[in-house]
């Protein structure tokens, strides 16, 4: 055997990553950011949920809103499928306990999520992590 060795550099890609296609969304068309209540945002949710973000994810995100609304009901994310539910969910992953002006704000980029929390302007129980996932599931 000589002291050659077999090294191959790789190719370059010349198209998008596979998985990374973005698409650009039309800031008029009716859509969570144009929600004027906390159960409307919910409701609309699904439209702006992110198949290729969940990745197989498989989870129930059950809000708890209080304040100026006071309702509960469950988004519930399967794979590429995002569902709105009114009413509470028989098993959630993770409980969102928040005033309804709370939660609209951070979904509308007026309010930061993180300090929001720190600062127990709402609760979490549950599997905190898939709180954390949220602004990737459903980009504004």
């Amino acid at each position: 055997m000589t002291g050659t060795s077999s090294f191959q550099p790789k190719k370059a890609r010349t198209g998008p990553k596979e998985g990374k296609l973005k698409t650009k969304r039309d800031p008029n068309a009716p859509g969570p950011h144009s929600a004027k209540s906390c159960r409307e945002l919910l409701q609309m949710m699904p439209k702006g949920f992110s198949p290729l973000a969940a990745n197989g994810l498989t989870a129930v995100y059950q809000f708890e809103v209080s304040g100026s609304e006071d309702f509960t009901a469950h988004l519930s994310i399967d794979g590429q499928t995002c569902t709105y539910v009114d009413g509470p969910a028989d098993r959630p992953d993770v409980i969102i306990k928040t005033p309804a002006d709370v939660w609209l704000a951070i979904s509308k980029g007026e309010m930061n999520g993180q300090l929001a929390f720190m600062t127990r302007k709402f609760k979490v129980e549950g599997n905190p992590g898939l709180v954390l996932k949220l602004p990737d599931l459903f980009p504004r």
